[in-house]
């Protein structure tokens, strides 16, 4: 859903500032974990272009 993807983003971005930020938020782990899975995001997170923000 849009949400799963909202909350993979901004948990990507609270991972850029503290890579250990998201322990305390298991569900929020787990849920980016889910939807690093779907083949079209896994492919486009592995082959994607890469940017600084």
């Amino acid at each position: 859903t849009w949400a799963d993807l909202f909350f993979y983003d901004l948990g990507e971005t609270i991972l850029q500032c503290d890579r250990n930020s998201l322990n305390t938020y298991p569900w929020l782990k787990q849920n980016r974990a889910e939807v690093a899975k779907q083949p079209r995001i896994a492919e486009y997170l592995k082959n994607g272009p890469k940017t600084p923000f």
